[in-house]
């Protein structure tokens, strides 16, 4: 990634989605099973890292109730 600008505002955060300039890698998992005919639950998981910060980790959890 590069990216001429001031890395430290809020608008440079967003559109970098928090990365920096340099190699960076991003992944995510998405789980959904049906638990029954009205119910419905979905795990998610999120990781990125660039080369000078640590590895951040997010995920969540989704329970859907179908009428």
């Amino acid at each position: 990634m590069d990216f001429k600008g001031n890395e430290n505002s809020s608008i440079s955060y967003e559109i970098l989605e928090g990365l920096k300039p340099g190699s960076n890698y991003i992944w995510s998992v998405l789980r959904q099973k049906k638990i029954s005919e009205y119910l419905q639950i979905e795990l998610n998981y999120n990781g990125r890292k660039s080369e000078e910060n640590k590895t951040i980790h997010s995920g969540g959890l989704n329970i859907r109730a179908v009428f």
